[in-house]
């Protein structure tokens, strides 16, 4: 940890962000860097605005996004965080309902809090109450005042997730699936589902141990295309994803992971 210097320390302590027991550096400062401009982004929602103080514009935003990333990244440049973070970002608050948006204006969420076991979620607090940061969600984790709170929302309402357990999801796309003999992996990408997860999502080499995973056409195909596959019997099969359930940025955030 001395190699972080104390601003990182401090900031990996207000937050609540540890390192993964296989985590490199690097790694490590990313995350930190990254929840640390995702917590100031999102205070810069209430920055003034004399033309309407209810709102501020989405440029505004964006630019303290970009600025805030120039300076870890002239303190951190091992840190090799990727220029396009401000849009990125934007994105995440716009698709997971931290902010609301009018035309070139955006505003913080109302103050909504639900309960998921011990973690209490949260979205639209104010900028100065303390909360811990996950990537650039924000929780507590204070469960002796959860059970006196009142006016709860339930986690499946509050981030609009569907309230069918993975489980279920999983059997029905595999109800749907049509399987085929694949003869040639060309130009394509598959789910890392073993360590080290620290070199990204994806690799070159699909699996071989039986199990359904997740593959994806390579970067040089717009938009990409999904498929389930398995190796059974000496050969690959696949089934593509249908590519309406698959070309919004929250499938390719979020939902490969859950397949690992």
């Amino acid at each position: 940890m001395e190699k972080f210097g104390r601003l990182l320390c401090s900031i990996a302590d207000e937050l609540n962000i540890r390192r993964g027991t296989s985590e490199s550096v690097e790694y490590f400062k990313r995350r930190i860097i990254y929840s640390a401009i995702s917590r100031t982004a999102y205070a810069s929602l209430w920055d003034k605005d004399f033309d309407d103080e209810s709102c501020v514009s989405v440029r505004h935003v964006k630019g303290k996004i970009s600025k805030l990333l120039n300076i870890y990244l002239q303190l951190y440049p091992e840190a090799r965080i990727d220029a396009g973070l401000s849009e990125e970002l934007y994105k995440n608050f716009l698709t997971t309902g931290l902010i609301y948006h009018k035309a070139y204006r955006v505003a913080p969420s109302i103050c909504r809090e639900a309960v998921q076991g011990k973690i209490l979620f949260l979205r639209g607090m104010p900028p100065n109450e303390k909360v811990f940061v996950s990537g650039a969600g924000f929780y507590k984790c204070d469960e002796k005042n959860f059970l006196i709170k009142e006016n709860l929302s339930d986690i499946h309402d509050m981030f609009e997730v569907p309230e069918k357990n993975l489980e279920t999801i999983w059997q029905e796309l595999l109800d749907k699936s049509v399987w085929h003999v694949v003869e040639d992996w060309q130009d394509m990408e598959f789910l890392r589902v073993s360590p080290p997860f620290n070199r990204g999502y994806w690799q070159d080499k699909p699996e071989r141990n039986g199990k359904i995973s997740l593959a994806r056409s390579s970067g040089q195909f717009e938009p990409r295309s999904y498929y389930s596959y398995k190796f059974s019997d000496g050969k690959f099969l696949c089934s593509q994803i249908p590519q309406w359930q698959t070309y919004d940025e929250h499938f390719q955030s979020s939902v490969y992971r859950k397949f690992s």
